[in-house]
């Protein structure tokens, strides 16, 4: 029964009461006219409460279908994550022979023994990225060894930095992007991959890894391939981040406006 039919059949019983009590002077009807409007009064607030609580379960429904589809399309979007990748090892080795006096097969050896350490996750690999970026000069190759070593190790703080200044370095290299991305959304940073990922500020990402034109040029053509290839898929990962936090983003939206109902209730 509505609110406002209580308010009617309030107003009626009391218009009888007086009506049996001034005019028909009915000592009996005018009781049952007072106890009759008691009643009412006291079921109006006990309906009007339980409507509110209907609501509030309905409110909350809503909250918790909103929340699981987020839920199930993050997941979705997750399945199609990958890691940032190690560097092009072609590409390097013409990175390398940048370095004039330098033993460029020790280095490679360096190289390679960081990159071991990295995809085993050794807790030694973030000294030897250290080493190899000191050997390189503080290069951008080195830093972003760095941010791989870091992410391994689970040392996001430490990860999203390598990777941020890498960004700003030589912003068109994809592979800094998407561990920066990584590291942002693990740090639950949503609002930084919204405002700052490279799809939405234009940044023109290129298949050239950390080398450049030139040295993407005079890769063999199969090579070349690879490197589109790979430089695809780190692209769809990288998106599939800012849609995440999008969506996380929305989450926490959803969140909010559910803990300010439930104080208004």
């Amino acid at each position: 029964m509505k609110i406002w039919m209580f308010a009617a059949f309030e107003s009626i019983i009391a218009a009888l009461g007086l009506a049996a009590y001034f005019w028909a002077e009915s000592i009996p009807l005018t009781a049952a006219a007072v106890v009759g409007a008691a009643a009412l009064g006291i079921a109006q607030p006990l309906l009007a409460a339980r409507q509110a609580r209907r609501m509030q379960r309905y409110q909350e429904g809503v909250f918790a279908k909103s929340q699981a589809a987020v839920d199930e399309q993050v997941a979705q979007l997750l399945t199609d994550i990958i890691d940032p990748p190690l560097p092009h090892r072609p590409t390097v080795v013409a990175f390398l022979e940048r370095y004039a006096g330098i033993d460029i097969d020790a280095l490679l050896a360096q190289y390679d023994r960081l990159v071991k350490a990295i995809a085993s996750k050794s807790f030694a690999a973030e000294e030897l990225a250290a080493a190899f970026t000191d050997k390189t000069s503080g290069s951008s190759l080195g830093i972003y060894l760095c941010g791989l070593a870091a992410l391994s190790q689970k040392h996001l703080h430490d990860a999203h930095h390598h990777f941020s200044v890498v960004t700003g370095r030589q912003p068109t290299w994809i592979a800094p992007w998407l561990g920066w991305a990584a590291a942002a959304y693990q740090l639950n940073q949503f609002e930084e991959i919204s405002k700052r990922h490279p799809h939405v500020n234009g940044a023109n990402l290129t298949p050239y890894d950390v080398g450049d034109e030139a040295t993407f040029i005079g890769l063999d053509e199969t090579v070349r391939d690879d490197l589109v290839e790979q430089f695809q898929t780190a692209a769809r990962a990288l998106g599939n981040y800012y849609t995440l936090a999008e969506m996380q983003l929305s989450k926490q939206r959803i969140e909010e406006s559910q803990a300010e109902l439930r104080k208004v209730a």
